[in-house]
């Protein structure tokens, strides 16, 4: 032992860098075996740390660091998630070195966008692309329930429209949908939720009388778009602070304008249907490099409860939505 009860570096710089035994001589046994010229002490200042090291610490929130516990790259983590600090967690991110150079250039989700009318118009005709027959059949709690999601998202008078609407026995004008939706499957292919599946997951995270939006990838989905959880973290942390329906969510971010139709269409009919899962035959997503690649997904929702604990239930995960996909084809965006 040195000096400070500090233990010696007695393995050379070579064996050290391969992790190798080295027998502390000066050349050493295997520096001579290998006819290395160059058998030398480790600098002390330079050597590597273990590789993880420091990117499960940059990465931790200050909450699992406290804790000493491991965390995730997804925010908000489970640990934050079971203690009530979901939003807080997501709210944290930190700016790394690596994200930094994320940031360096534009991507689809790298500015905050104002929500275009253009969607609003396309959620204000979400029923009226649906067999009326569909609209008839739901009872008041079903209404409300769609009606409390268009209002999220539409101005208020849009969302008198559609209530006069789908009013009991009001005739509408009916609308041609943007995509055909008789082959959907009846229920979610859970088969697909293995790693090696591309996909995104959305959490709905409620707080006291607000709800945000966070969203987090598997390394699949980062290969077929080149989005990093570093990216929608910092993206998340982007949109925490403004209300849902006043600017782009992360999801619209990465759908091609294109297949904003199909996406708006697609969240109607599940949300009147009563439905859990979505189905997009095709739905193009613009990638970090600016290109679209057309899939086909599916989407799991999930409605989880207000957890008994009342710390966990100040800010808490109230609606997942897992989206897999599978890819189609790659085109680029100027193509489609």
């Amino acid at each position: 032992m040195a000096e400070g009860g500090k233990r010696l570096l007695t393995s050379c710089a070579l064996c050290a860098r391969v992790h190798a035994k080295c027998d502390g001589g000066r050349p050493c046994a295997r520096c001579i075996r290998l006819l290395e010229r160059e058998c030398r002490d480790q600098d002390p200042v330079t050597k590597p740390k273990r590789a993880g090291q420091a990117s499960r610490v940059s990465h931790a929130c200050s909450s699992c660091v406290l804790g000493k516990v491991r965390c995730q790259q997804e925010r908000p983590c489970e640990r934050c998630c079971r203690l009530g600090k979901a939003y807080d967690c997501v709210r944290e991110v930190k700016v790394v070195p690596e994200t930094i150079r994320c940031l360096a250039k534009v991507t689809p989700i790298s500015t905050v966008v104002e929500f275009p009318d253009q969607i609003r118009m396309y959620l204000l005709n979400g029923h009226r692309y649906c067999d009326p027959t569909l609209v008839r059949r739901l009872t008041d709690a079903g209404r409300m329930r769609y009606l409390h999601a268009v209002r999220s998202i539409v101005t208020e008078d849009m969302a008198q429209i559609v209530a006069r609407e789908m009013a009991p026995g009001v005739v509408y004008p009916v609308l041609s949908p943007p995509v055909d939706l008789r082959d959907e499957p009846n229920e979610f292919p859970k088969s697909m939720l293995k790693g090696g599946v591309p996909s995104l997951v959305v959490s709905v995270i409620t707080e006291s009388c607000r709800k945000f939006k966070v969203v987090s990838t598997n390394g699949a989905a980062t290969k077929l778009f080149g989005y990093t959880n570093a990216d929608f973290n910092q993206c998340n942390k982007m949109l925490s602070n403004l209300p849902i329906g006043t600017v782009l969510p992360q999801m619209w971010m990465i759908t091609h304008p294109l297949y904003w139709p199909v996406f708006a269409y697609t969240v109607a009919y599940t949300i009147l249907a009563g439905r859990n899962n979505m189905y997009f035959p095709r739905l193009g997503i613009l990638c970090k490099d600016g290109s679209c690649r057309i899939t086909q997904a599916h989407c799991l929702v999930e409605n989880l409860p207000r957890p008994r604990s009342p710390a966990a239930s100040n800010s808490y995960v109230s609606m997942r939505l897992t989206f897999v996909f599978e890819d189609v084809a790659h085109a680029g965006g100027a193509h489609l």
